[in-house]
Order: structure tokens, then sequence, then C-alpha cells
């Protein structure tokens, strides 16, 4: 029994990981601004009236931190521009993210979720600096995931990342094994999310491959742009 565990394991610490195009990268976006979108109008505009809202809202951070996961590895050639993007529309949003959501959710100190990603991208580049990077690299992860917890989903958030990070560096089934059991905890309640997330992966990158076709159409900014813009639009009719 244990030579064919052991055989099964390396078998599947061979298993390259899955490879996007850009198109489906966009589709994947896409559905996860549009899963937010939801989710962030019922809570600002609507008073949680509509609970199926919140639960396709559940969709947008596994999605987003597929995509952000993927760019760090293959894509995120500039750096810089990455944590000026970040920095800049993470603090335009701060503001009406903190009255349309944080405070809705009873949370005073909560960061949005450009400084989710912009956590995540430090804590990875500190990693491998060393002893002293990996001491700095878990204090930026430990106050980080309390910086985020409304948000982002605290230290699974932060995790899920992480460890999607490592499986498209990496390839094998240890850490698509480790993403799902932190997938559950972030989107715990809502179980047959695994389910809707399963098919929309298997629509990009499955055998059907659906978005394969579908070349890049979201220009580099718009991400960006439509996070802080629609969190300022729900906050503006909100006052209505």
């Amino acid at each position: 029994m244990k030579a064919k565990l052991e055989t099964l394991w390396s078998r599947g610490a061979g298993v390259p990981a899955p490879v996007f195009t850009a198109g489906q990268l966009d589709v994947l976006k896409l559905i996860a601004f549009i899963a937010m979108l939801a989710d962030h109008a019922n809570k600002g505009l609507f008073h949680k009236a509509f609970p199926w809202m919140e639960c396709l809202g559940r969709l947008a951070f596994p999605l987003f931190a597929v995509v952000f996961a993927y760019n760090m590895v293959h894509h995120l050639t500039r750096p810089r521009r990455f944590v000026l993007n970040a920095v800049v529309f993470g603090v335009l949003a701060q503001w009406p993210f903190h009255q349309v959501l944080a405070l809705n959710d009873k949370n005073h100190y909560c960061l949005n979720i450009l400084f989710t990603f912009l956590i995540a991208w430090g804590v990875n580049q500190l990693w491998n600096k060393g002893m002293k990077g990996v001491i700095a690299s878990s204090l930026l992860f430990t106050y980080g995931g309390y910086a985020v917890t409304m948000s982002s989903y605290s230290w699974y958030g932060l995790g899920l990342i992480l460890v999607l990070v490592g499986w498209f560096r990496r390839g094998g089934i240890a850490f698509p094994l480790f993403a799902a059991i932190l997938l559950s905890l972030v989107v715990y309640g809502f179980l047959w999310m695994y389910f809707l997330l399963m098919l929309i992966m298997v629509s990009a990158i499955g055998p059907m491959r659906l978005a394969a076709r579908v070349g890049r159409f979201m220009p580099g900014k718009a991400l960006y742009i439509g996070y802080a813009g629609h969190l300022w639009i729900i906050y503006s009719l909100g006052l209505i």
C-alpha cells in the first residue's frame, strides 16, 4: 500500500500546471468582475436583500486569485508598474470601499482587495531573500491577513493566492490539493461554488477550451479602473 501511494505521489509530482491564453485570463477576469459587482451592489444599494447576489459574489475572489497568481508567475515583468497601480487605485478605492462594504459588515479597519494582491506579491518576493526575508514575509503575511480580514478572506485568501503561485510555478498535485482546502474555507457555506468554479475553469482551460479562441479584449488598466470606479458609483448612488 505504501509503495502504491509513493508511486501515485511521484507520478502526481510530474503533473504540469494549467496554461492560460490571454483571452482565457480576460474571460476569467470578466466573470469575476461581474460576480463582484453583483455582490457589492447587493450590499451597497439593496441592503443585502438578494442572497443570491451574495452567493454569486463568492465566485469573485477565487477567480481573481487564479488570474493574479498566474500573471505573477508568467506575466509580471514590470513589478514597479503593478505596485504603482495597486497603490494608486487601492488608495482611490479605499474610501468608497470603507463606506459601502467595510462599515456594512461592521469592520472599520479593512483594506480592499488591491492591497491583498500587493501583500501577496510582497510575501512572495520576500520569501526567497534568505532568513531575514522569511521573517519579513511571515510578518507581512500575519499582519497583512489581519488588515484585509473582510475583503479577501484574511489569511485564507492570502494563502490561496500564494499556493496558486506555487502551483503555476512548479506544477504537481500537492499545491492544487492544498488550494482546494483553502478554497473550501473561502467559500465556506457555499459548497455548490466548487461545482460552479470547476465548470468555469473547465470551460476556460479544459478539453472544450471554450475561451481558448478568444483574444485579449480588456485593456491593461481596465480592472484597476473598474474596481475603483464601480465602488465610487455604488457609493454615490447610495447617497441619493
